[in-house]
């Protein structure tokens, strides 16, 4: 299934830089998908515009020139997972 319109896990990889297991993490917490059998493809436009939605709503949790610790950092960041 894979062409322009849909990306594959291989793909998914590389487009965000990530494990095969983050994958399936990315899936859970709300990763457009389509299953097939054992066949997972991935609709391109509709993953572009979710890591999108989810880098504009982690961009809102800090504001610039302020330090935050590591912990604080991941505090809102799992949150924020959460919540969508």
């Amino acid at each position: 299934m894979s062409n322009n319109r849909y990306l594959t896990k291989e793909q998914i990889y590389k487009l965000f830089t990530i494990k095969s297991a983050d994958v399936n993490k990315y899936m859970k917490f709300g990763m457009p998908h389509n299953k097939e059998g054992k066949e997972i493809s991935f609709p391109k436009s509709r993953v572009v515009e979710w890591q999108q939605q989810r880098q504009q709503k982690a961009k809102e949790q800090f504001e610039v020139g302020k330090s935050y610790l590591n912990q604080e950092i991941v505090d809102r960041l799992v949150a924020q997972v959460k919540v969508v």
